[in-house]
């Protein structure tokens, strides 16, 4: 059992506490990261180095959006134990704004009956007829191999080009609102492309919204495993063998 017991925690809160005394007394940040932290990062003094707020642990985030170039913050109670942190700098704008695209697409592999040239032809023939009044949400839901958006219609979401492979951010970012690009080759086939929208947002709010995405799917991932480990049991039987009789 790797779980600290409660007198554990509280000698190792104690010791972060007066840690952090003697920092406001004084004792450089670094000087005590190096004698006392567990942390991967204790011979460089605890230095985190530059980091955007949204890509810190957010067990941080809220600390360190209250405190000044300076201030230290601290303990605070994280899984794999006490953290004391000092702000040394910002730089940069505090809510640096990024371009994120509503877009959907159809996608059409090539496989063993449908090779480049036949796959190319009939996102062609697609394209036209949406062009011509064809709803391209039908198109998608009917024909589009990702199954996860063609059930929306095509609908990707509001996405930013960091998100997607290469060639089909570069076709998105060169399409007007509501244009429909030519064929596009990726890794997973060849592409219709459609540009519903575009709109700035913070930076700040992009990563937060994506950490949130994470931690829904984290906690779904883990009740499905629990619901399988749960099913594993049920279907699992023990059979008891009688002593064999010396």
């Amino acid at each position: 059992n790797d779980e600290p017991s409660s007198s554990d925690v509280q000698k190792a809160q104690q010791q972060a506490q007066a840690i952090v005394k003697k920092l406001k007394a004084g004792t450089p940040f670094s000087a005590e990261a190096i004698a006392s932290s567990a942390g991967n990062t204790a011979l460089q003094g605890g230095d985190l180095g530059w980091r955007p707020l949204a890509e810190l642990p957010e067990v941080f985030t809220k600390q360190v959006s209250t405190l000044k170039p300076g201030e230290i913050a601290g303990p605070i109670r994280a899984a794999n134990g006490f953290h004391i942190i000092k702000l040394v700098a910002v730089k940069g704008e505090k809510n640096q704004m990024v371009t994120l695209t509503h877009a959907r697409h159809i996608l059409i592999k090539t496989d063993a009956s449908h090779d480049a040239k036949q796959v190319k032809a009939e996102l062609v023939k697609f394209r036209k007829e949406i062009l011509a009044g064809k709803s391209f949400k039908t198109l998608a839901k009917k024909y589009s191999v990702d199954t996860m958006s063609a059930l929306k219609g095509g609908d990707l979401g509001w996405v930013h080009p960091s998100e997607l492979v290469p060639n089909f951010a570069k076709a998105m970012q060169h399409l007007k609102k509501n244009q429909i690009s030519k064929p596009v080759k990726t890794l997973y086939g060849y592409h219709l492309i459609q540009v519903l929208g575009r709109k700035k947002v913070s930076k700040t709010d992009m990563f937060a919204k994506k950490r949130i995405e994470q931690m829904l799917y984290r906690r779904e991932f883990t009740k499905r495993i629990q619901q399988w480990i749960r099913q594993l049991r049920g279907q699992a039987y023990i059979k008891i063998m009688p002593a064999s009789k010396a």
